[in-house]
């Protein structure tokens, strides 16, 4: 991973971080190029990140283009 790629992950695990009030960590678990969602929906582009919080649980976020 280049250092500009490493910055905008770092960047976008700190949204997501701040976005869902977590009090643990954000880690990006796949990129992939397809996701398809519950409804059938095919996402391209797809990052998905797991969240873990101390009351929540563990939670999936993912986002695409």
């Amino acid at each position: 991973m280049d250092a500009d790629t490493k910055q905008k992950k770092d960047e976008l695990t700190a949204f997501l971080k701040k976005a869902f009030c977590i009090d643990g960590d954000c880690v990006l678990k796949t990129e992939t190029s397809k996701v398809v969602t519950s409804t059938g929906e095919v996402l391209n582009d797809a990052l998905t990140f797991e969240l873990t919080d101390s009351k929540r649980g563990k939670f999936q976020v993912t986002i695409s283009k």
